[in-house]
């Protein structure tokens, strides 16, 4: 097995709990709709939206649409719960900085949305580098995603591990030749890593 040199993370579910129930929430209350309705609007547009080839001003101009009920012009309703919705999870955070001490780089590697991405700056996180699936036109489990995150910190497939609680973005890594651990909890994480994590 060749040394690992760099671990990727997901970010929802895995660097904050997962945000897509207060997304639901959030928007559901604003149309006055269900959450079951506003889950069925979403999903024909999440991977436009996500790769971008939607904006969020038009994916607010369908939700009117649907609705009958806009979104006041100058706001990001999507940046707005983001912040509401998005709770990290310090143990996430705390591997993070544990592997960069062991010399091991840390990236983000995020199906997201713009107006996320720029939360993203808004926030001190600790990685390395931040690859998101806005600017690459790819989203996990695309091929492509995983190869542009292994050029931004320079490493081959065998010396990186990448971390998702979907089990299809992790066997995307894994036909790619990265180390895939699907994320349950920190602590399995943890063990997963432990040859890396251990004192050297």
């Amino acid at each position: 097995m060749s040394v690992l040199r760099a671990v990727f993370f997901d970010w929802g579910g895995v660097v904050i709990d997962d945000p897509a129930p207060g997304f639901i929430r959030t928007f559901a209350d604003h149309f006055h709709i269900d959450a079951d309705r506003m889950k069925a609007f979403f999903s024909p547009y999440e991977h436009l939206f996500q790769t971008g080839r939607m904006t969020e001003r038009e994916l607010w101009e369908k939700a009117y649409l649907a609705f009958g009920k806009k979104v006041p012009e100058g706001i990001s309703l999507w940046k707005e719960a983001v912040r509401a919705v998005f709770i990290d999870k310090p143990g996430t955070i705390a591997l993070v900085h544990t592997l960069k001490s062991r010399g091991i780089r840390t990236a983000l590697v995020t199906n997201t949305e713009v107006p996320t991405r720029d939360y993203y700056f808004e926030k001190d996180y600790p990685f390395d580098r931040a690859v998101f699936s806005c600017d690459e036109g790819s989203a996990k489990p695309d091929e492509l995603i995983y190869r542009r995150a292994l050029e931004r910190v320079s490493v081959t497939a065998a010396e990186a591990a990448f971390i998702d609680d979907k089990p299809a973005n992790v066997e995307a890594a894994v036909s790619l030749g990265m180390r895939g651990i699907l994320f349950t909890t920190i602590e399995d994480v943890t063990r997963s890593l432990a040859d890396v994590l251990s004192e050297r």
